[in-house]
């Protein structure tokens, strides 16, 4: 699940953050449209960054481990990808088979989006 498109348990304050870019940039899209300036929104799934051992949990204490199996992208498959997408001047990308999917799940059955986070959770999925 991608934080900025779906709330993602553990991750309230990182997810609030993400949504918040989403709404900041989709305006200030409009505010400059017509202007030449594009504005383009990069949802990449998990990178493996080392950034999940570090993030507090909902006490604001560091997690210290991931609580999901994760298949991450590299930096750098990350990198290629959002640079091809700021050259084609695309709207927005998401990366992973996976975001997608929840984009088109929650729009249908929002509700199911949140089951499958919070099983994801509790499972270690």
């Amino acid at each position: 699940m991608n934080t900025a498109l779906t709330g993602v348990p553990t991750r309230s304050g990182y997810a609030a953050s993400k949504h918040a870019m989403r709404g900041f940039f989709d305006s200030l899209r409009i505010e400059l449209m017509g202007s030449g300036v594009d504005v383009t929104m990069i949802y990449p799934g998990f990178i493996d960054t080392g950034i999940r051992e570090n993030s507090a949990g909902p006490d604001g204490k560091p997690i210290g481990h991931v609580p999901v199996r994760l298949d991450m992208m590299s930096v750098e498959e990350c990198a290629r990808i959002t640079l091809a997408a700021i050259a084609e001047r695309r709207r927005e990308v998401v990366m992973t088979a996976r975001g997608r999917l929840a984009m088109f799940l929650k729009v249908i059955a929002p509700g199911l989006v949140d089951d499958i986070a919070r099983r994801a959770i509790e499972k270690g999925r």
